[in-house]
């Protein structure tokens, strides 16, 4: 006989306590849906996520013949980003359809009526690529499988996401992907207890399984499949943008997650991610410039004719490619000045950094030049005539010719002032020249 605790846990008549499961009971579904749900996690790198999803995807129609799945990634970019790009990476015939929060009400209702009505067929499976909107609320009892690509943000989306399987009394099973620190993860389910079974890594061969900590090296497809990526991104520039959106928004998203000290952003292979999203090239962001690159190559291709392929896009690019050399062609004219400018923008921020402390360094020196020449007005001769004395030391033939008279030094200062302007290049010589030309006379 079963009762309820203190605590509203179940327990038999003598107070001892049966150990409580939030998968999918929770979820308002029952034990014996429970009892049919299988939860998997697999280790990998993140560069080869893409590839073991294939491959789960390829296991499970082959070996459990289903026809119904949900993959589940974090932002609505990146649903948009794999909706376009899966296709061509799935081995079997598949119908996909995207779903998340974006899209209009109507869109998301045309959506969910085809995914539920699609005949189940293992040759043709239905495959549902969302967002957590559709992680509750929703009674699909054709889904199979359960694939989180990216880990929700908090344990309740968890067990609401497995709970999209094993409905109705059929078996289900849900698996998701981990990486490196991300298996911590499945400690800290287990405290609010959602138990994971560990699978092993999926090879080509789909019969052997291998631990992912026996694997040394990254999975040879993962190179593969950035370079089919990488060719159905470079038929539209469109692509290309959407794959820097999902990207930038995924790592956004995984700053945020509720548990903060096992999804580090620095503990993550930013650029594993990125070759699993088959970016042509890094986006320019804060949390890629103390990452290691060596193991990234840009795509080799020429950005000045890769093109949109809607007109209309394509377009609005060459319009705005045409005013960006008109307005260099105009700052060109502006030389030497502009090209200085534009050397600045350009330079690298460590270099910034040094010429600022340079520049510190050299305004300290003046202050210290001004207390000394105020520290010397007390003595017999003025500062300007201790000066015109010491260039008389170092120059007596000039200074002699030039005179000691107060406006000559002078002239002498603005002209020797002038000079540092021309080796700097904020003066061109010919300007240098009209103004002292009576002083070469």
């Amino acid at each position: 006989k079963k009762i309820k605790g203190a605590h509203g846990r179940e327990g038999d008549d003598k107070g001892q306590i049966i150990e409580e499961r939030r998968t999918p009971a929770k979820d308002g579904i029952g034990l014996t849906t429970f009892l049919s749900l299988q939860n998997y996690f697999i280790e990998c790198r993140p560069s080869e996520k893409l590839v073991q999803l294939s491959r789960i995807i390829s296991q499970e129609v082959s070996n459990n013949q289903s026809s119904h799945f949900i993959v589940y990634f974090a932002t609505c970019a990146c649903v948009d980003y794999f909706y376009k790009i899966l296709p061509a990476l799935i081995k079997c015939r598949a119908t996909f359809h995207s779903l998340h929060g974006n899209l209009s009400p109507s869109a998301r209702t045309k959506t969910l009526a085809a995914f539920a009505s699609a005949a189940p067929s293992s040759s043709s499976p239905s495959i549902l690529l969302a967002t957590d909107v559709a992680a509750r609320g929703l009674d699909l009892p054709t889904v199979d499988v359960v694939i989180q690509f990216d880990p929700p943000t908090d344990t309740k989306t968890f067990s609401h996401r497995c709970g999209r399987t094993a409905r109705a009394g059929k078996a289900g099973r849900a698996w998701v992907l981990l990486a490196g620190r991300e298996v911590d993860f499945v400690d800290f389910l287990a405290v609010r207890k959602i138990p994971l079974k560990k699978q092993a890594y999926i090879t080509a061969e789909s019969s052997e399984d291998v631990p992912a900590g026996d694997i040394p090296t990254e999975d040879p497809y993962v190179t593969l499949y950035l370079e089919q990526i990488r060719k159905t991104i470079v038929c539209d520039r469109a692509l290309h943008d959407q794959s820097i959106k999902a990207f930038v928004s995924f790592i956004r998203a995984y700053s945020k997650h509720e548990a903060s000290y096992i999804f580090r952003v620095k503990d993550l292979d930013l650029i594993g991610v990125a070759r699993s999203y088959g970016l042509l090239r890094l986006p320019k962001m804060p949390e890629l410039k103390q990452v290691d690159k060596e193991s990234w190559q840009d795509a080799e291709i020429s950005w000045d004719s890769f093109s949109y392929a809607d007109p209309g896009q394509e377009a609005k690019r060459l319009a705005a490619l045409d005013k960006v050399r008109t307005e260099k062609a105009e700052r060109d004219k502006d030389a030497p000045r502009s090209d200085i400018v534009t050397k600045k923008r350009n330079t690298a921020w460590s270099h910034q950094a040094e010429r600022k402390a340079d520049r510190e360094r050299r305004r300290d020196k003046k202050k210290l030049k001004k207390k000394w020449l105020a520290s010397q007005a007390a003595s017999d001769e003025t500062p300007k005539e201790q000066i015109i004395g010491k260039r008389h030391r170092e120059e007596p033939d000039e200074m002699a010719d030039a005179g000691t008279d107060i406006d000559d030094w002078r002239e002498l200062a603005r002209e020797e002032k002038m000079a540092k302007r021309v080796r700097k290049g904020l003066v061109s010589q010919k300007e240098f020249d009209d103004e002292f030309a009576d002083l070469g006379q």
